[in-house]
């Protein structure tokens, strides 16, 4: 399994709202470790009173989005929608 979670940088939880509309509901990391054969995963981002909110949460890995040029602080810290 730790193959596995090193190959996911991240999960984004999406549900359907009752008039058919998909709304990312949380995105997660993971943080390296497994627990009984499952992948552990930190929220980065919740949806909290109809808005994606960061959670103070950071990614363990971030050297794939540097590489491509994009700055997560800028991200996480809430600067950009």
């Amino acid at each position: 399994m730790p193959t596995v979670a090193s190959c996911i940088d991240l999960v984004v939880h999406l549900a359907i709202d009752r008039d058919g509309t998909r709304r990312v509901v949380e995105i997660a990391a993971p943080t390296g470790s497994t627990t009984d054969a499952a992948v552990d995963v930190e929220a980065i981002f919740t949806r909290r009173r109809g808005d994606l909110l960061p959670t103070g949460a950071r990614p363990a890995r971030t050297a794939k989005f540097l590489a491509a040029g994009l700055d997560p602080e800028i991200v996480l810290a809430g600067g950009a929608r």
